[in-house]
């Protein structure tokens, strides 16, 4: 379709999606360093884990393996 007022829309539409998917890696990247916070505060939390055979202690107990595994992370940059 070509009328403007319905690509209008559809701007502001993928805008508003765009700006919601952003939202929402956000809000999931601080959520993985708050459990990622607390298993470096709490090592008893790692054993607690390993006991129930969910988790098997490694790497990620260790500040320095948790800050590594978020610099893999690609950045979203500037999304509007």
């Amino acid at each position: 379709m070509n009328n403007p007022l319905y690509m209008e829309v559809e701007i502001m539409f993928f805008r508003g999606m765009l700006s919601a998917a952003h939202v929402l890696a956000m809000d999931s990247k601080n959520l993985l360093d708050v459990i990622d916070s607390i298993r470096v505060r709490c090592p008893e939390v790692e054993v607690f884990l390993a006991k129930r055979g969910t988790r098997q202690p490694g790497p990620a107990t260790s500040a320095s393996a948790s800050v590594e595994s978020t610099r893999n992370v690609p950045s979203l940059g500037p999304i509007l």
